[in-house]
């Protein structure tokens, strides 16, 4: 009888990790870019959900938004713009939100951003200096709420009134990549007809199918929010900002 033993020697095992090791290598980074975005898209729609309940209970309270007091509507300065944007928020949205932490009207820079890119037009300072109603929620969120105007005059007699509320929402607060189609997205509530949901398009159309989406999404990552609620809250593989 043949009693020799059968093993692996010292250099079959060696190589057996090597080619393990290799794999691990070039598959890891994957995987946990693939953990990093489904944590962020979590975090996305729980604040999708958090903000539109929070409009919805306010305007159970002060009924039709076309009718909400701002504190100031017309030929707006820059104080009247601040004083519009907290007003709005500790009227209207504040009460309705569970545990914020903090709340001031400030520039990402002052609330500990180094870096963030709302806008690829502006610099970096730009973007950092970017003034509205900062709200730190008790799950790390960070919203930056702004008002959004539209001049009913002309250039030589402006008539600008507020007509809806901008929102972006920094889903994992101060951690990286802290740009806009990554891990920042942009809400919008009108103040005309009472919507809230994804900012879409400037264009004014109201019905936008996948490939619209998915194109808008291309050109302006501030529409991208839209595009992963179309797509059942997912990053798919062609999604344009991917991390």
């Amino acid at each position: 009888m043949n009693n020799k033993l059968i093993g692996f020697t010292l250099a079959e095992v060696l190589i057996t990790l090597g080619i393990i090791g290799v794999v691990a290598a070039m598959t890891l980074p994957s995987l946990i870019a693939n953990y990093k975005r489904k944590v962020v898209v979590t975090q996305l729609k729980k604040t999708y959900s958090t903000l539109s309940q929070a409009f919805e209970r306010s305007k159970a309270d002060y009924g039709d938004s076309s009718n909400w007091d701002l504190g100031g509507n017309y030929l707006l300065s820059v104080n009247e713009v601040r004083k519009v944007t907290e007003n709005f928020s500790k009227i209207y949205l504040i009460p309705y939100l569970s545990k914020v932490k903090e709340a001031k009207y400030t520039s990402w820079k002052d609330v500990g951003y180094t870096y963030i890119k709302i806008s690829s037009d502006w610099t970096t300072e730009q973007n950092l200096n970017s003034p509205g109603q900062i709200l730190i929620l008790s799950d790390g969120t960070i919203l930056q709420v702004s008002v959004v105007t539209s001049n009913y005059g002309t250039i030589e007699d402006r008539d600008d009134r507020i007509i809806a509320i901008m929102i972006y929402a920094d889903v994992n607060g101060l951690k990286n990549p802290n740009e806009l189609g990554k891990d920042i997205f942009a809400f919008r509530m009108s103040l005309t007809d009472g919507k809230f949901g994804f900012y879409t398009n400037s264009s004014g159309i109201t019905y936008m199918n996948r490939a619209m989406t998915l194109q808008y999404c291309k050109i302006s990552p501030i529409t991208c929010g839209q595009l992963i609620m179309t797509d059942n809250w997912e990053m798919r593989e062609d999604y344009p900002w991917l991390w």
